[in-house]
């Protein structure tokens, strides 16, 4: 289990708990009992687009209704699809085990860019990762100053 200064250990128990970033109290509880055990249970053997509309489910989940699933924004680093988004907040929803890759990288520095662009709507970027990611990927997002949470 991985924790930064900016990051605190909420929930635990059999099917595993949540690393929370820092004022993401309100999915820890829920979270933990009521997807930890599902999203532990899903088999690798879905095609990507299976695992994205999983991830997507119980992004909502979570997060609840009233956002705007894959919502397309313009960064100077290029297009960016945000996965939902809800009350200026991007949620970025990880259905593997991430490892942090170039395009990993490509697509949180994009997230970083909407947060310091006042005109974008994107106050706070939250990654969810339903299936763990390694220390490197959660680094990289809290030098981005970006909040994760891994189920």
């Amino acid at each position: 289990m991985w924790c930064s200064e900016t990051m605190v250990y909420a929930g635990g128990g059999a099917a595993g708990g949540a690393l929370v970033g820092a004022g993401l109290g309100w999915a820890a509880g829920y979270v933990a009992g009521a997807l930890g055990t599902e999203a532990a249970a899903t088999t690798t053997a879905l095609s990507t687009k299976a695992l994205g509309e999983q991830g997507q489910k119980w992004l909502e989940r979570v997060v609840g209704p009233g956002g705007q699933a894959q919502v397309g924004m313009r960064t100077e680093q290029g297009r960016r699809v945000i996965d939902y988004l809800k009350d200026g907040v991007a949620h970025e929803s990880k259905n593997e085990f991430v490892k942090l890759t170039k395009s990993f990288m490509d697509q949180a520095v994009k997230d970083a860019l909407l947060m310091r662009d006042s005109s974008s709507g994107v106050n706070e970027v939250v990654w969810h990762f339903w299936k763990g990611a390694s220390k490197e990927v959660l680094d990289f997002l809290a030098e981005q100053g970006i909040k994760w949470i891994v189920y």
